[in-house]
């Protein structure tokens, strides 16, 4: 849909929709998201991701990127295997601005700061749902990353499952996050399900009561009949 800003036209894709639909007009324009997951070197690799970090944070800002979900350490690999060292999510005000900056002669030489403390990189394009979406809130606890590829159908079943597992989610006290991630394009690595989602809740121990509930039993059933392949992960919420 087109919005105006500054009497010009920008055109964002409608929610829920894959950026490869859409002209590349309309891919450049609107806002995506990237998605980080490092590996990051015994050897030094945090001490460097810390100053790849300090080096790129003033560009990201110049050019009117941000933080929208915090770089957060993994704590562990619950389902399918997925256990990279951090995990961060970076908004751009349009894959130009990303493209830009990736390309550029001066991230070469900073961009060699992140390679230098990684083993492993999944850089994943994004579009957020809702597109304007503030940055994401957290509450002390643990983080729970959904990485999702859905059976024909899936994408709608998967919501359905949102709307009966929350109050169950909310009784343990936790909460879905937002805003969540359509991913589109493998940037580094080839990493690319069809919906990166994450959950907090207080503890290890209120996921568990979670899943446990009888009366998750009938939200579980429709996730099942969604997804055909995930990925869970907890991160600690610093």
């Amino acid at each position: 849909m087109p919005v105006s800003r500054g009497g010009e036209a920008i055109y964002y894709p409608p929610r829920g929709a894959s950026l490869s639909q859409y002209s590349p007009t309309v891919i450049t324009m609107a806002p995506i998201a990237m998605f980080n997951a490092l590996w990051l070197r015994d050897d030094g690799g945090a001490e460097r991701f810390a100053q790849y970090g300090e080096a790129v944070t003033p560009v990201l800002k110049d050019i009117g990127a941000d933080i929208i979900f915090p770089f957060l350490p993994v704590a562990e690999a619950m389902e399918g295997g997925f256990d990279p060292t951090i995990v961060g999510v970076v908004r751009y005000p349009s894959a130009q601005a990303f493209d830009d900056m990736w390309q550029s002669d001066w991230y070469a030489g900073v961009g060699r700061l992140r390679r230098d403390a990684t083993s492993r990189a999944v850089l994943t394009r994004c579009a957020i749902e809702p597109v304007h979406a503030a940055p994401s809130v957290l509450r002390s606890g643990i983080v729970v990353l959904n990485m999702l590829w859905f059976n024909p159908g899936g994408r709608e079943r998967y919501d359905e499952y949102l709307a009966a597992a929350s109050p169950i989610v909310e009784r343990v006290g936790g909460q879905f996050v937002t805003p969540r991630f359509v991913p589109d394009l493998a940037v580094d690595d080839d990493v690319v399900p069809d919906l990166i989602f994450f959950g907090n809740y207080p503890s290890k121990d209120a996921l568990v009561a979670l899943i446990g509930d009888p009366a998750y039993a009938s939200a579980a059933a429709i996730r099942s009949d969604a997804v055909l392949r995930s990925m869970t992960t907890t991160l600690r919420v610093r």
